[in-house]
């Protein structure tokens, strides 16, 4: 199965990634408080409390800060992206479902990857010119498929919708994610034009959205390391658990 219409396996050769200097935060594609980020870190500490739901709330309770120390400690500080194809995918059938939703609705492919630094993960970019938005479809073995929408804006803020639950996690001011949990990429569309900022918007084209991803979640990762995670996350974390995500 071809990963998209009209390519082998629907992949481009990898773009040179352009050099980022010193105003590298204007050109963030993922918002800073991207899912991949927290669900990694949302995984890694469900992984230290791994037990029944109500003694995971205690354990939670009694050394959460240290569980998020822990955590932090072991995620790495930069990804890259390896290209891929359709064989890469769980389930394939949902990916395709998924990307076709976007093709319609005019966006363009932008390539199919898996990341070394956390294995199972397949990620795939396709971004749409005209609306300056990426999209980003997900696969975690442990939680299943999801789509993410993200709009960058030139002064190094963001403003996402994701198909996938919130995890719980506290939100960097300025980088407001959405969520609307199983929607299909038409309705989170929809919702991200309504009701994104107007003005300020920064374009996007697929041969940088590789570097930019990358890019972006260093920045993400950066943050996240340095506001660290607080007890008051890991109970939430821990009482909400990790719900699994299917395809719309």
């Amino acid at each position: 199965m071809e990963a998209f219409p009209g390519g082998s396996g629907g992949l481009s050769s990898r773009p040179k990634r352009p050099i980022i200097g010193v105003s590298r935060r204007s050109h963030t594609v993922v918002p800073e408080n991207g899912p991949m980020p927290i669900l990694q870190l949302v995984l890694a500490v469900i992984g230290l409390i791994l037990l029944r739901p109500l003694l995971r709330v205690v354990i939670a309770l009694v050394d959460g800060t240290g569980i998020g120390r822990r955590v932090l400690a072991k995620q790495p500080d930069r990804i890259e992206l390896h290209e891929s194809g359709a064989q890469a995918w769980q389930d394939p059938g949902g990916a395709e479902r998924l990307t076709a939703g976007l093709l319609e609705l005019g966006y363009e492919p932008a390539g199919t990857f898996t990341i070394p630094e956390m294995p199972g993960v397949v990620l795939r970019l396709l971004v749409h010119v005209r609306e300056r938005v990426v999209a980003m479809i997900y696969e975690h073995p442990k939680v299943g498929q999801w789509v993410e929408l993200a709009t960058r804006y030139a002064g190094g803020d963001g403003f996402a919708i994701s198909s996938g639950h919130d995890r719980g996690l506290a939100r960097r001011p300025g980088h407001p994610v959405l969520h609307d949990a199983g929607a299909d990429p038409a309705t989170l569309h929809a919702r991200l034009l309504a009701q994104r900022p107007p003005n300020g918007m920064v374009s996007i084209e697929a041969g940088r959205a590789v570097a930019l991803f990358e890019a972006g979640f260093a920045e993400a990762m950066a943050w996240r390391k340095s506001h660290g995670i607080s007890r008051g996350e890991v109970v939430t974390i821990a009482v909400k658990g990790v719900p699994r995500q299917k395809a719309a």
